[in-house]
């Protein structure tokens, strides 16, 4: 049942992230355009939001990618952990189930490295 809630919530952020990511886009090109409304010719317009709108969408979408793409893999790192720390137990569990003698590795509760280990 948890897993199920995690897998929602994951789902709605992703799909969010989207929604944003679209509005976004439309809101800049709104501001590219409304910039030059009223103020040039109609061919003076078009070339100038043509090669400014080009050059401001390119920039807009790096950025704005490269910013949800670090959202987005720092969430899926923090899920991950969390995921480790709840069947960690259970793990433990089936293990000595298997080998009651068996000793474990040092790993901490979310998976990650000893920091003994790493001197």
């Amino acid at each position: 049942m948890a897993v199920l809630r995690v897998d929602q919530r994951y789902r709605t952020l992703r799909t969010t992230i989207r929604a944003a990511f679209g509005g976004f886009s439309v809101w800049c090109l709104y501001l590219a355009i409304d910039s030059v409304a009223g103020k040039t010719t109609a061919f003076q317009a078009a070339i100038t939001v043509g090669f400014s709108l080009l050059w401001d969408i390119r920039f807009v979408v790096a950025f704005s990618l490269a910013g949800f793409a670090s959202l987005w893999a720092a969430g899926e790192r923090w899920l991950r952990h969390r995921k480790v720390n709840f069947l960690q137990e259970r793990i433990k569990e089936l293990e000595l189930k298997v080998d009651p003698r068996r000793s474990t590795s040092g790993l901490t509760t979310k998976g990650r490295t000893n920091p003994r280990d790493r001197d």
